[in-house]
């Protein structure tokens, strides 16, 4: 082996180990592959922290979402095969499928695409039929195809697509033909009860009703059987680098094609616009794409209970990336800085130095958000900074300020820890800070202080619960006058009446998410159903 890759394995390994402490994800194994063959695995880490036991390479995990390609590589072999189209629409092949819409027809490539209009899915039941009757009541909100808006339930559907044309199970479906062709041994396509000590234990945030503080306590999450499109496989390293050698050879194996090469460039053509605050890129049926230095590179991430994975390939220099781990917790850009240092060294440059740690208390900033906020009542908060440092003070006491998004910040501390600290901006300077229905106001705010709303609105304000443990509980707060709802995770978006009797949710006017409050009880809504998921008022804040 050339001394330069050595020298690269060699630092992603040290890359890997610093990025565990830092983030505090108990397992990570990463494989390195290019067009030929597997180049290079590593593991860090533990498969069960309480027991100590090393995660090991060939270790399977969940890989969530990735699995979506899978499905799409499927439906792609069927249109060759001339069983379908994809601009069919999907109630041709599943004609008891009502979907509520005033547009024209959903078609699969609309769902492979995610531009149907239609939710994202809340996993209630892990049943993909009980998901796709939800779009009876909660159709789509927008004309297919010009619409981004992820959505598991579309995956379920195209699931149901492929079991109704050929009779047999998605897994099994899969499995035929996808992963035994490709010679995936070690990878299976049902999630199911008998495999799990066969896998790591895959680990949450210990308290489910708050932000996840870096480096946070965790606990092991729920375990469940799941057999449905949008998520279903449990795979190593290795053999993801297989299927990322697949995707180098654009849709080739050793032994055989397992699409055609028109069939693959509709797998990664860039269908539309899917890029978020961090990540500029495109989505196409099933994959993801976006530009990187000039280079085209085709990938997706995965998340699933307690696991989280990515596989990113550069089809430019034919080299590719899996990483696979064990938590919630995101990695630091593992998937794209190790992909840097591998390139560096197949084309004999000089390895870059490693990335520094992810210093998520550095706020570079900082002295924006400084100053006392005061609230109608006359309640104060104050802020400080030093050094690239933000800190929320309390007389002679401070607490850090840990930075979670764009001027979004966690103060990890009994007061505090429920929500995020989310500060707003009047002509680029910060004037105001929210933080859960509190809404406080900088000398430099010169807004309305009071702000009228319906009083129908009060008895929907409190914590909701249920027991799905993807989305476990939400909180919908009032504040300066609009209603704010409020993942578990501690994310935020608007809620916006429709005159229906049901809200938006979601500042995107085009967003499907609904809902919809009732059993109000001594002034109190006792139930809510989110996108079809039912919840239930909890008397926790």
């Amino acid at each position: 082996m050339e001394p330069q890759l050595k020298d690269a394995f060699r630092n992603i390994d040290l890359f890997v180990r610093q990025d565990l402490r830092a983030s505090g994800v108990p397992a990570l194994v990463v494989g390195l592959t290019n067009r030929e063959r597997l180049l290079h695995v590593c593991a860090h880490g533990y498969a069960n922290l309480d027991r100590k036991l090393p995660i090991r390479p060939d270790s399977r995990f969940e890989i969530g979402s990735i699995s979506k390609s899978f499905a799409s590589i499927v439906l792609l072999q069927l249109q060759e095969r001339g069983l379908l189209d994809l601009d069919d629409p999907v109630t041709e092949h599943l004609p008891w499928l009502k979907i509520k819409t005033r547009f024209k027809p959903i078609t699969l490539r609309h769902l492979m695409s995610h531009t149907a209009g239609i939710i994202q899915g809340t996993e209630e039941s892990l049943s993909a039929y009980s998901e796709a009757l939800v779009l009876e009541k909660i159709g789509a909100s927008t004309p297919p195809g010009r619409f981004y808006h992820y959505s598991n339930t579309g995956y379920k559907i195209l699931g149901l697509v492929l079991e109704e044309l050929l009779g047999k199970s998605n897994g099994q479906i899969i499995k035929e033909r996808v992963t035994e062709p490709l010679g995936m041994k070690d990878t299976e396509t049902v999630i199911w009860n008998d495999m799990r000590e066969r896998l790591p234990i895959g680990y949450g945030a210990y308290h489910d009703d708050r932000p996840h503080p870096r480096n946070g306590r965790l606990a092991p999450w729920p375990w469940f059987e799941f057999e449905t499109a949008d998520g279903s496989i449990v795979s190593t390293a290795s053999d993801m680098a297989t299927y990322v050698r697949m995707i180098l050879n654009k849709g080739r194996s050793p032994e055989s094609r397992i699409i055609s090469r028109k069939s693959f460039e509709m797998l990664t053509q860039k269908i539309v616009d899917s890029s978020d605050a961090n990540t500029k890129e495109h989505y196409g049926l099933g994959l993801c794409i976006r530009t990187v230095n000039g280079h085209t590179y085709v990938g997706h991430t995965g998340g699933m209970l307690g696991f989280i994975s990515e596989i990113l390939a550069d089809m430019d220099d034919g080299l590719g990336v899996v990483t696979l781990n064990n938590s919630h917790v995101d990695s630091n850009d593992i998937a794209l800085n190790t992909l840097t240092m591998l390139n560096a060294a197949v084309r004999g440059k000089r390895l870059p130095s490693l990335p520094a740690p992810r210093d998520s208390f550095h706020v570079k900033n900082a002295s924006d958000y400084a100053g006392e906020y005061c609230r109608l009542d006359g309640k104060r908060v104050s802020f400080g900074s030093e050094r690239g440092r933000l800190y929320l003070v309390e007389g002679n006491k401070t607490i850090p300020m840990e930075l979670r998004d764009k001027d979004t910040f966690l103060a990890d501390h009994s007061d505090y820890h429920l929500f995020l600290f989310k500060f707003g901006r009047k002509a680029g300077k910060v004037v105001e800070v929210f933080h859960g229905a509190e809404w406080y106001a900088k000398g430099a705010y010169k807004g309305r202080w009071v702000l009228s709303h319906p009083r129908s609105w009060h008895p929907y304000l409190g914590h909701y619960r249920s027991l799905n443990p993807w989305a476990s509980n939400f909180r919908v707060v009032l504040r300066k006058g609009a209603l704010v709802f409020i993942q578990h995770d501690g994310k935020e978006e608007p809620v916006v009446a429709l005159g229906d009797g049901t809200f938006r949710v979601g500042a995107d006017k085009r967003c499907p998410e609904r809902v919809e409050f009732s059993a109000i009880f001594k002034g109190k809504a006792m139930v809510a159903v989110l996108s079809g998921a039912h919840y239930v008022r909890v008397s926790s804040p």
